[in-house]
């Protein structure tokens, strides 16, 4: 397992998941070294962007954590996301319920959505006054992220709320992370939608940058570089795009971890 976990550091993914494969078939592996191997093993898979086989192997490590850590939890949503990331909608769609389940969150029936989604839009600040989060309001702002970044193109007006049902939360309650990768969704959200007010779609790249750089999230300042790359692209600077998603393709590639779906949304 160790060369499995050096490979992991090295960024050698593919390694990592041949070296927890060739543990795993150790005939004499213990219970506790059993857990963190299928978890070892879900984490390289997912790093090296085999999205459906890394959905699989999260949800195969939920049994072994405490339900009362928010480990299974995490895990769910994160199965979830790479699920319908990799366009195996059944899936992602069957266990999105239970996803939003565990952070205590409904949606609202089909026939209110457009009408909840218009006002959450009005309440959106552009520069929030953030309290300090709690664990329970952090889990519940990473589901509604994974939502609006799936869905944005599979389903945009379920995407859409929870998108500003996310940033309505991180606006109030939210790390710089959360609220940088919110803001930068939500200003190609109104590039695309026909909303575009620059002074405002521009306000939400700005805070997005400032907060992504503040929090020393490097996913955090990938999206951010996107997101004004595709602003750029929506409005004919066709040049700026190009050096923004090239940016944000270098930050993706050397300093995150399990960004397939991002890169090769930058990619496009």
């Amino acid at each position: 397992m160790r060369a499995g976990d050096a490979a992991i550091e090295g960024l050698a993914f593919e390694m990592a998941v041949a070296h927890f494969r060739g543990a795993a078939r150790y005939p004499h592996v213990d219970r506790s070294d059993a857990a963190r191997l299928s978890l070892s093993m879900a984490r390289a898979l997912d790093y090296s962007g085999r999205n459906a086989e890394a959905a699989e192997a999260y949800m195969l490590c939920i049994p072994a954590e405490d339900p009362a850590s928010g480990a299974s939890s995490a895990l769910r949503r994160r199965a979830c996301e790479l699920w319908l990331g990799a366009a195996h909608l059944e899936q992602g769609r069957a266990l999105l319920p239970q996803v939003l389940d565990d952070v205590g969150m409904r949606l609202p029936r089909a026939s209110r959505l457009g009408i909840v989604v218009r006002t959450l839009f009005r309440k959106m600040s552009v520069r929030p006054v953030l309290a300090p989060p709690e664990a329970k309001q952090t889990a519940l702002i990473d589901a509604c992220w994974m939502g609006s970044a799936t869905f944005s193109m599979i389903d945009p007006l379920l995407g859409g709320y929870f998108q500003a049902h996310g940033l309505a939360l991180a606006s109030r309650q939210g790390t710089p992370a959360q609220l940088a990768r919110l803001q930068g969704i939500e200003a190609a959200y109104r590039s695309m939608t026909g909303v575009d007010d620059p002074t405002k779609t521009d306000l939400f790249l700005r805070c997005a940058m400032e907060n992504a750089l503040s929090s020393g999230e490097p996913h955090a300042w990938a999206i951010a570089e996107g997101s004004i790359g595709l602003v750029a692209h929506m409005r004919g600077d066709f040049q700026d795009c190009l050096d923004r998603c090239n940016r944000a393709l270098r930050i993706y590639r050397e300093q995150c971890r399990g960004a397939r779906w991002d890169i090769n949304t930058a990619e496009l």
